[in-house]
């Protein structure tokens, strides 16, 4: 007896084993810098979970995504801000920091593989 294997099963059995889970090979033939390989080895699952829920109809809700309140919407993004801006507007008012650091963007550029991208560039890639 020969078993038929579904388009949408053979889809959520191989996708994220395959493909999603190693993105970092696909980006590399692309191109792009390594870290963006080694930040696509972290949405992978995400990425894998979100086309199969898709491709079978079912609702983002089913697998936990969900919108919460409002309200600890905006604190999630609000806190971490005015942390960090408190912080590093008394490291540079106190003159301990410059802005940007020399050294912090020549460490980015390497670790980045961006040695020949502008300073704003790499400070977006460095902290995305």
């Amino acid at each position: 007896m020969i078993v038929a294997i579904r388009r949408i099963d053979l889809i959520r059995r191989l996708m994220p084993g395959c493909v999603l889970s190693h993105p970092a090979q696909v980006v590399n033939k692309l191109g792009l810098p390594e870290a963006a390989a080694i930040r696509g080895r972290h949405v992978g699952p995400a990425i894998a979970a979100i086309i199969v829920s898709l491709l079978r109809r079912r609702s983002l809700k089913e697998i936990g995504w969900k919108v919460g309140r409002m309200k600890w919407l905006v604190a999630g993004w609000v806190i971490p801000v005015a942390v960090s801006f408190a912080a590093y507007g008394l490291i540079w008012i106190a003159g301990l920091g410059t802005v940007p650091n020399p050294t912090f963007l020549q460490r980015a550029r390497l670790t980045l593989g961006m040695t020949s991208q502008s300073n704003g560039l790499v400070i977006v890639a460095a902290f995305v």
